[in-house]
């Protein structure tokens, strides 16, 4: 058997190897990504480099003056208000040349550029609109040097979209490493879950088997005591002795019946093999004959039962059978779990087209962080899953599956010390979907 302590770290190692497999999946990510970019700005490199060589094979060529020409240069050469001439290459040539590269190395038409003195730089030539600090210090840059060796000049090129550029290379590769991590991360989480829970379950079935085997062994003690002493001469003799141990041996014997049965019951409840029968009663009779029977356990304790049947109508569908046994369910507790002296109290009123049905005790209550777990099948409060208290968690599992069966709601309040009250809803006309044994489907 896994111990908490292994359990404890096996979930640290896990934990620790997701995250390694995440840190390195976010790592050849980042890996990737400056590769793209890295390629990018390499191509973009080798356009420029193009764009020179075909304009020093023009500048070459009989057709100088079409490359090279006087541009007029104002304050963007910086000197306010004088107006100087300039040779500067020709825009629309250089607007061709690059245009015509760049759409070669596939890397779109989203830039600007410019050509601007080295020393002082200064602007000449381009399209560098509201980018011209980028385009100062942008990397994607070559000198014309090679072109005209006086008054150095830069050829600089500048993407303002280049991140959604590289992004659109590989959005593809980025969802789906996203989508895997997410499933690695989701399913790590539910495995861990389901894992604790399992655990959890198998030590409330455990809890189970010790209660219930606490249950079944004092009728078979006074089952296997009764029996001993029929066999006996001197009692097998005596009829009245005969039939006080006969007695005995049924009402313990009905006693056993009752566990294994109510556990049977829970467990074709939890395969929903189960059938509602469904009828016309009246649930204030039901309540004043529960009433009847549990005032003479109650009053024997020095307690009593009080009724407050306010609902009218109080007809209402449903399986008078399991009526009876969610409110029996619910008066067994009351009387549980409360101390010398019981009050319990019984209230009907009208509510949502049906009735509403209160069942409140001075018990000792249910501590906060347990109101969440009392309807789960096994689970008893730990402050009163002591076997001076008979029960095996499985009476309010009943109550609450059966009455959502019923198309019905159930609802507490309970402070620790001071008692609980179940608040249970059915409706007039009953479920509107029975339940059914998948067996007759």
């Amino acid at each position: 058997m896994i111990t908490s302590k292994r359990v404890r770290l096996l979930i640290v190692l896990a934990s620790f190897s997701l995250l390694g497999i995440i840190a390195t999946q976010v790592y050849w990510v980042k890996e990737a990504w400056h590769l793209r970019e890295e390629q990018f700005d390499s191509k973009v490199k080798i356009s420029l480099r193009m764009v020179v060589n075909r304009m020093f094979t023009l500048a070459n060529a009989d057709t100088t003056q079409q490359l090279i020409e006087s541009v007029l240069c104002e304050s963007s050469c910086g000197t306010v208000g004088m107006k100087d001439s300039i040779q500067a290459f020709n825009q629309k040539i250089l607007d061709s040349l690059l245009r015509d590269e760049f759409k070669s190395m596939n890397l779109g038409e989203d830039y600007v550029y410019c050509i601007y003195l080295l020393h002082g730089k200064r602007f000449v030539t381009g399209r560098p609109e509201a980018f011209m600090p980028e385009l100062l210090e942008s990397p994607l840059s070559l000198s014309l040097s090679c072109i005209k060796k006086a008054n150095a000049q830069i050829l600089a090129v500048w993407f303002p979209q280049k991140q959604s550029i590289i992004m659109g290379k590989l959005w593809g590769w980025l969802l789906l490493s996203v989508i895997f991590t997410l499933v690695i991360t989701l399913t790590y989480a539910y495995t861990i879950i389901s894992f604790v829970r399992q655990k959890k379950l198998s030590a409330l079935k455990t809890d189970f088997i010790n209660n219930m085997t606490h249950e079944l062994r004092t009728p078979v003690s006074a089952i296997s005591l009764a029996s001993e002493m029929l066999l006996n001469s001197e009692v097998s003799t005596n009829p009245a002795k005969v039939e006080k141990y006969a007695s005995l041996i049924f009402e313990q014997n009905t006693r056993m019946k009752g566990l294994v049965e109510h556990v049977l019951q829970v467990s074709m409840l939890e395969q929903g093999k189960f059938t509602l029968n469904v009828d016309e009663f009246d649930a204030h009779e039901v309540l004043r004959n529960l009433a009847r029977s549990y005032r003479v356990i109650l009053e024997a304790r020095g307690g009593q039962i009080e009724l407050h049947l306010n609902a009218s109508p109080s007809i209402i569908k449903a399986d008078k059978l399991h009526f009876t046994s969610i409110i029996s369910s619910l008066l067994d507790n009351a009387n549980k779990y409360s101390p010398t002296t019981p009050h319990v109290k019984i209230t009907t009123l009208n509510a949502d087209e049906g009735i509403e049905i209160q069942i409140s005790d001075n018990g000792i209550g249910i501590a906060p962080e347990y109101h969440s777990e009392i309807f789960r099948k096994f689970f008893r409060v730990p402050n009163g899953n002591r076997h001076d208290v008979k029960g095996y968690g499985l009476g309010l599992y009943y109550v609450y599956t059966m009455v959502t069966a019923h198309g019905g709601q159930i609802g507490f309040i309970s402070e620790e010390g001071t008692g609980t009250t179940f608040d249970l809803h059915f409706l007039y006309n009953g479920p509107t979907d029975l339940v059914q044994d998948p067996e007759d489907e």
